[in-house]
């Protein structure tokens, strides 16, 4: 069955933008005008659906509501029908509760009574209020930038999302592979980019390194990130020097989205993903990238956001200090997650070590899906699972 198209669309505009965004543009059932109805607090998200709705072809109005009190909801509603007639379909997704209700038993008292619906995001799919009490399955598949342009007002300035070729997708599994074998060679291959960075990108080669550590460097010679000979090791450009301090293992995730979107798992993914954002993040670092998403993907009009770390989480030598902590990547990642999608996505963090357990703990208490070790070897079949568990 399908939805019935309206000329008008109501709207009760909320935290969550999406649900209004969604019951607007369903296809074949786009409405001419959008009218929303705001409280003061919510004129900044109003503010971003309506951009977002415009985006799409659709005329958009607001109306003031000072409070979400009964008698006010009404009157908005009536100045609105005036303008419409009953050729409208009233959301009552938004909002707030007492909004919701109103516009319910609003709706019951005309004498044509109009259109109710209320979008269900978990089960994708429209249900009308009232009436035949009919349910229309939600076939739009959001892209990524859909999601945070409709959901955010955030637009992407850069994707990287170039597929890799044979030798770079079997290069990131090897290195993985012999990380994972040996962590000690990773903690090295760390320790040499990172000293590079202070030394116009040469460092000495490492005094009897493990041989997991040699096979790593051939791999990345292989694949010009890196040169070496007998006595040092140099890295011909930056963008290697960053490769090899991390960005292989965005490369492994940017593989693995690659592989479930040619799979039809996923409607979107990007990697290396640069937002330019309507209110920037707080920094907490000069050289923190606030702005740029190592992984994310869409699925079923959910955002999945996906962090990258490979950094030691061991203690420094001769120090009582951590090296590194998650704690940079848990408030990133937390801090996105409010900005970008809110309670429509989901947040993970990838990492080659195991973090420390204050760490997990501190994922664990913000809804932070946590990937690490050998676990990462499995990484299509955890986000599949992490997909199908997205609801609860």
């Amino acid at each position: 069955m399908e939805f019935p198209r309206r000329t008008h669309h109501i709207c009760l505009v909320s935290e969550q933008t999406l649900p209004n965004y969604l019951g607007a543009i369903v296809p074949d059932a786009f409405p001419k005008k959008v009218h929303l109805v705001v409280t003061s607090r919510m004129k900044e998200r109003a503010d971003i659906l309506q951009k977002a709705l415009e985006a799409r072809g659709c005329g958009v109005a607001q109306y003031g509501l000072a409070e979400p009190h009964p008698d006010a909801v009404m009157e908005v509603l009536d100045r609105i029908y005036e303008k419409t007639g009953a050729d409208v379909a009233v959301n009552v997704t938004g909002g707030t509760k007492v909004m919701a209700l109103t516009a319910v038993e609003w709706a019951s008292i005309q004498d044509e009574p109009p259109f109710l619906f209320y979008v269900d995001t978990d089960s994708r799919q429209i249900l009308q209020i009232g009436g035949q009490m009919e349910q229309y399955e939600m076939n739009t598949a959001l892209k990524v930038e859909d999601i945070l342009y409709a959901g955010a007002g955030h637009k992407i300035i850069k994707n990287k999302n170039n597929p890799l070729n044979k030798e770079e997708r079997d290069g990131v599994d090897a290195l993985l592979g012999l990380f994972l074998k040996n962590t000690e060679a990773l903690k090295l291959f760390n320790a040499c980019a990172a000293n590079a960075k202070k030394s116009s990108y040469r460092v000495p080669l490492p005094y009897e390194p493990p041989k997991e550590f040699m096979e790593v460097l051939n791999i990345a010679k292989s694949l010009g990130r890196l040169d070496f000979t007998s006595e040092k090791i140099s890295y011909p450009t930056e963008e290697g020097l960053a490769w090899c301090n991390g960005v292989w293992l965005e490369d492994y995730v940017k593989k693995t989205l690659y592989q479930m979107k040619a799979g039809k798992l996923i409607d979107d993914w990007g990697s290396g993903v640069e937002i330019d954002y309507r209110n920037p993040l707080p920094q907490t670092k000069k050289d923190d990238s606030k702005n740029e998403l190592d992984g994310v993907f869409s699925c079923r009009n959910r955002l999945f956001l996906i962090e990258c770390k490979t950094v030691n989480l061991d203690r420094k030598a001769n120090s009582n200090k951590p090296e590194h902590t998650l704690e940079d990547a848990i408030y990133k990642l937390d801090s996105l997650n409010k900005t970008l999608g809110g309670a429509l996505s989901r947040k993970m963090l990838v990492s080659v070590f195991k973090p420390r357990p204050q760490d997990i703990q501190r994922c664990e208490d913000l809804n932070i899906k946590l990937l690490y070790g050998n676990d990462l070897l499995k990484l299509e079949d955890k986000l599949k699972n992490w997909i199908q568990n997205a609801n609860h």
